[in-house]
Formats: C-alpha cells, sequence, structure tokens
C-alpha cells in the first residue's frame, strides 16, 4: 500500500488556484479598465501565472516522499525507489500529527518516521491501515506461540 501525495492529488489545488488567479485577474482587468490604467498589464497577467505556479512549487517537494507497507515493513521512500528508513509494523506505535513539526510515524526504541507534506486524510488512511496490520501481526504472532505451546 502506498500512501502519500500524487500529481493527481495536487491537481485540484492547481486549478483552484488558476481560478482564483484568473478571477482575480478579471477583477483587475475591470479596475484598469475603469481608471484607463493600462500600465498594470503585467501584474494581472501574473496572478494568473504566479498562483497555480507557487502552490505547485510548494506542493512539488511532497510528490517526491512517499511511505510503503509490504511485506509487514514500513518503507519510507523517495522517489517512490530508494530506502530512506525502514521498519517493521510491529513496531509502530502511534502517528503524531502536530507539536510544530511534520506529522510523523513514532516506532519503539524512539525511532521515527517523519511524512513531509502528505494531507490528513492520507495521512489518517495510513494510520488506520498500520493499526489493523499491527492487530494482525500480533494476532498471528500470539497464535503460533500459543500452537507450540
Amino acid at each position: 500500500m502506498r500512501y502519500g501525495n500524487t500529481f493527481k492529488t495536487i491537481l485540484p489545488g492547481i486549478c483552484m488556484m488558476a481560478l482564483t488567479g484568473c478571477i482575480a485577474g478579471v477583477i483587475g482587468l475591470f479596475a484598469m479598465i475603469a481608471k484607463a490604467n493600462f500600465q498594470v498589464w503585467p501584474a494581472v497577467i501574473l496572478l494568473f501565472i504566479i498562483l497555480p505556479t507557487g502552490f505547485f512549487l510548494i506542493c512539488a517537494p511532497t510528490l517526491l516522499f512517499c511511505i510503503k507497507i509490504e511485506n509487514e515493513r514500513v518503507q519510507h521512500l523517495f522517489l517512490d525507489r530508494y530506502v530512506l528508513s525502514d521498519y517493521p509494523v510491529a513496531d509502530f506505535v502511534k502517528l503524531i500529527y502536530g507539536g510544530g513539526n511534520w506529522p510523523h510515524l513514532q516506532f519503539t526504541q524512539n525511532r521515527t518516521i517523519y511524512f513531509y507534506g502528505a494531507y490528513l486524510g492520507e495521512m489518517g488512511r495510513l494510520e488506520k491501515d498500520l493499526l489493523v496490520v499491527n492487530k494482525d501481526i500480533r494476532r498471528n504472532q500470539s497464535k503460533s506461540v500459543n500452537e507450540t505451546l
């Protein structure tokens, strides 16, 4: 299971910023025509360009990182390929949303994975899935212990 932003998840935000830029541009255009001040047209055009571009540049780094849960392991990946950290799901303790830092996954022995930029819905899905997988692992471990006794 993969968790993190994709271009598809940030595209609505880019569209909203473009729409906001268009609205600001139209308002600026009417103000420019009403005052007969045609020297501000570059600012009107820049509103349309700067808002979606700025939003994308802020969100683009979040596309570089993701978290995957595979084979009872939690992996923090860069570019979906390079493993930054790798811990067993059984060591997962909790997901911490705030406190001035980026949201991060807390594991036993004070190990953490900082998860830059994922939206809260994605973080909630990650926490729920980690708790379910963690519970399944513990249940299987207790069954195997009972079978050996």
